[in-house]
């Protein structure tokens, strides 16, 4: 037994003297010259190795340095494709004898190039077609697709080469581990800019093909688009089983800047293709994201606080389905600040990819985002909507995707206008929004209506409302003129959202409907009836009633009825027809108001006729001064603003009726007089003379 052990010994010394002295008994450059030959036999490229040295122990393998593979033939001719400053591999002996091969490869500073022409030929495409033909003439020669060739089993002799046996299909492989070191891929298109993928570093251990059990650690780091450092990382688990197509992920801490993901999933990658993925970004922050590309921060607006920018919370959780023709979300969650929102549904990976999807916003929070994107600012106040969406239509083309559902905001608050409980139907395109089944609350009144905003271009949009019980003392047109409650209608258009734009390009027409309404700055009562001309037909027992008088320059301008049409346009509302109805008068006027408030009306007062009854108590001024219907008719006009109108009577009516009243009054004295001098038997010419000397 001693003996055994001794001599097995020896064997084993000698065996391992030989895996050192072998690889430098053979010249390094024989190795090389024929793995170079091997691979150009292949391929109509050049291979390049600087160096090459096989080994034994601990591990039989090679280490290849500056190695280099270019194209020979074609626009690409003597650019290189791959660069490698040094690759090495190796095998474990001990298992070769169970029909397992465990092996590793390092690459380090490893720089791939792939380039594609405007014709849309890339480098690689002479290497692809020259390996194909390649392939043809070895397999006329006996050898199938899957046979390998044995170094030293032929000679150069193309009709003396032997091919190598088929190795056994229980063979195991086993990857130990594979390292790419400082890594450099360089995508380039014709006429584009490259894209650079450095710093790649790539680490798989104890990666088994054929087994279902195998769990490999997996590291990936990368940095994408410009950046001086990583990016881009990947460290998990990876169960694949290349047998049965299949690989699953496992606590996968994805990073993106320096944002951290958490991935789990499974793929099949078999004839029925089908992937599960779950995606969470528990807890970070919009600022981790932007670090995936410093770049980004240069294209935040300038009115942004980074600084917000970079608190701003985010999260992320998804939960997917692939298949061969669908992507199914079962969850989507995203909260950004203090917005949520979630979703769920399916897009077809046929084209056009049809999608149906649901989302919901609830709530939106406004204030945050107006802080992130100031185009937002234009929305004017806007209490934390939350919405319902369904979107559908063709994924493969965006702009003509249909988003419908609801929106329901407490406060809507734009430019001086606010609506609360605001509720309404929604459709949304690229170009446009619209609102139906619109309800809420408008200055103190219930809203319902129509409407819709473009968004391409100068703003254009229309709007179909009408509101009832409204308070006209909180709209902004007409607060400062006009108080009651009633209703208004109103179908608006125009374009462009700013003031200067709403004054010049708004057109509207409609109507309102007051009870119980009030002009207060107007002062009817004292402008009509203010003038001194009244005093004189107020004259003691004269004319009018002059406790009548009093009482009317008194009056208000409050109204039982009120109503309007009115049209905008240029800037002006044009009201042409407004009435109101007060207790003791009627009023109609006919005029403009301008988007400055400026007023510019003209009307009649009408004093009712039991009023004017009590206010002229002569009768033959009365017949000068009522129409048929009784009525004290006088014609006035409005100017000013609506906070400070100023209200003129005309005063040569006026003073005409008020002539003729006492030219008429005098006469009828003067007759009287001479009736009574002469005992009323004064002939009727001679009435008529004395009438004419009065001017009637």
């Amino acid at each position: 037994m001693k003996k055994l052990l001794k001599y097995g010994a020896i064997v084993i010394g000698v065996i391992l003297l030989l895996a050192f002295i072998v690889p430098f008994l053979i010249p390094a450059d024989t190795y090389k010259k024929y793995i170079v030959k091997e691979v150009e036999n292949r391929i109509a490229g050049k291979l390049e190795v600087g160096s090459m040295r096989i080994k034994i122990v601990p591990l039989p393998g090679f280490d290849l340095k500056e190695v280099k593979l270019s194209n020979t033939t074609g626009k690409f001719a003597g650019e290189p494709i791959v660069l490698a400053k040094e690759i090495s591999g190796s095998v474990r002996l001990m298992p070769l004898f169970s029909k397992k091969a465990i092996v590793t490869l390092d690459l380090i500073s490893p720089e791939v190039y792939f380039s594609t022409a405007k014709d849309g030929r890339t480098n690689i495409d002479d290497l692809l077609e020259e390996k194909q033909e390649t392939g043809s003439r070895r397999q006329e020669a006996g050898e199938t697709a899957s046979g390998v060739f044995i170094a030293n089993a032929y000679a150069d002799d193309a009709s003396s080469r032997t091919l190598a046996p088929k190795p056994s299909s229980d063979w195991k492989v086993m990857v130990a581990g594979f390292e790419i070191e400082d890594g450099l891929v360089k995508i380039t298109k014709d006429g584009e800019i490259p894209l650079e993928i450095k710093q790649l570093d790539f680490k798989l251990s104890d990666f088994s093909p054929d087994s279902s059990k195998a769990v490999s650690p997996v590291h990936l780091a990368v940095a994408l688009f410009g950046s001086e450092k990583q990016n881009f990382k990947i460290d998990g688990k990876l169960n694949a089983d290349l047998k049965g197509k299949t690989a699953e992920i496992k606590e996968w801490k994805v990073v993106i800047g320096e944002a951290a993901f958490d991935l789990n999933g499974n793929v099949n990658f078999g004839d029925n293709r089908s992937a599960h993925v779950e995606l969470k970004l528990p807890g970070s922050n919009i600022g981790s994201m932007l670090a995936f590309d410093p770049r980004l921060y240069s294209q935040v607006p300038s009115d942004v606080s980074k600084a917000a920018l970079n608190k701003m919370p985010l999260s992320i959780d998804i939960n997917g389905d692939y298949a061969d023709d669908s992507v199914k979300i079962n969850k989507l969650a995203v909260a950004l600040g203090g917005t949520k929102i979630s979703a769920s549904g399916s897009v077809s990976t046929k084209e056009p990819m049809p999608a149906d999807i649901k989302a919901t916003i609830s709530p939106l929070k406004i204030g945050e985002l107006k802080s992130l994107l100031p185009a937002l600012k234009a929305m004017g106040e806007v209490s934390d909507p939350s919405m319902s969406l369904r979107i559908s239509g063709p994924a493969s083309n965006p702009k003509s995707l249909s988003v419908s559902g609801h929106i329901e905001s407490a406060k809507v608050k734009y430019q001086g206008y606010e609506i609360s409980n605001l509720k309404s139907d929604i459709r949304y395109t690229p170009s446009k929004i619209t609102l139906a089944s619109l309800t809420g609350n408008l200055y103190g009144g219930s809203l319902k209506g129509s409407g819709s905003l473009g968004l391409v271009g100068e703003s254009a949009y229309d709007a179909d409302v009408s509101v009832s019980n409204i308070d006209m003392s909180q709209v902004p047109a007409t607060k400062e003129l006009l108080k009651g409650h009633g209703t208004l209608n109103v179908k608006a258009d125009g374009k462009g959202t700013d003031e200067a734009a709403i004054k010049k390009n708004l057109k509207a027409q409609g109507n309102i409907n007051l009870a119980n309404g009030d002009i207060p700055s107007l002062k009817l009562g004292e402008k009509i009836f203010g003038s001194p001309a009244w005093n004189i037909l107020a004259g003691p027992g004269i004319i009018i009633n002059q406790r009548g008088l009093a009482e009317l320059r008194s009056l208000d301008a409050s109204c039982k009825d009120f109503s309007a049409t009115f049209s905008i346009a240029n800037g002006v509302i044009n009201t042409p027809n407004v009435k109101w109805q007060h207790p003791k008068y009627s009023v109609t006027l006919d005029g403009s108001v301008t988007m400055d408030q400026q007023l510019d009306y003209a009307g009649a007062f009408a004093l009712s006729r039991q009023t004017t009854d009590a206010l002229i108590t002569n009768q033959t001024a009365k017949s000068i001064l009522v129409n048929k219907s009784g009525e004290l008719n006088i014609p006035f006009n409005v100017g000013g603003t609506t906070s400070s109108p100023s209200v003129r009577p005309d005063e040569k009516y006026l003073a005409s009726l008020f002539t003729k009243v006492i030219t008429e009054y005098a006469a009828q004295k003067a007759v009287d007089t001479v009736k009574d001098v002469v005992g009323g038997s004064l002939p009727n010419p001679g009435k008529q003379l004395l009438k004419g000397l009065f001017g009637k």
